[in-house]
């Protein structure tokens, strides 16, 4: 009902039914943003189709709001993580030469390729390496010693895995 100031007052406003709506009436623009409200949305109703590209990112989800009943099935395939060694390293899969990070492990899947050691590396990181079923990988000192040599380590066992450590410059990596 609208007072004799012209304004409609809250006990009394009219209310308007969808059939006195026009197509295209209501916009974005005339709607207040505290309006729209979760109660107010009817289930099913957001759908993906619904939402455009890029309006959900990583700041506006709520920490603890993505859970596994909330993951379809099949949705998280390898290759969308970042596998990682009961220790907690990460690890990534590599079929040719690479240069390593230091606190890695790198698993090899291909024959014949060079893992190169960190450039500068300081006392206590770590490079692991796994190879696969092959005899010939190499890792590349990158001109620091392993184990006191000044020589590039070929991993020639089959299905190995190793750790180096980063001790100092007459050390090198050694072999845990």
């Amino acid at each position: 009902m609208m007072g004799a100031d012209g304004v409609v007052k809250a006990s009394s406003a009219p209310t308007v039914a969808n059939a006195r709506l026009g197509d295209g009436s209501v916009t974005t623009p005339k709607i207040a943003d505290i309006n729209v409200t979760t109660a107010k949305i009817a289930d099913s109703n957001v759908t993906t189709a619904k939402i455009a590209d890029s309006n959900v990112t990583t700041l506006k989800i709520a920490d603890s709001n993505v859970t596994t009943l909330k993951i379809a099935d099949n949705a998280v395939t390898s290759d969308k993580v970042t596998p990682t060694l009961a220790v907690g390293i990460p690890t990534t899969v590599i079929s040719s030469s690479a240069t390593a990070a230091a606190n890695n492990h790198y698993f090899i899947d291909t024959a014949t390729q060079t893992l190169t050691l960190p450039a500068s590396p300081t006392a206590g990181q770590k490079v692991s390496v796994t190879v696969g079923n092959f005899t010939d990988t190499t890792v590349a000192r990158n001109s620091e010693n392993i184990a006191s040599l000044a020589s590039d380590l070929i991993i020639d066992v089959a299905n190995l895995g190793v750790t180096l450590c980063y001790t100092n410059a007459s050390r090198g990596w050694v072999i845990l």
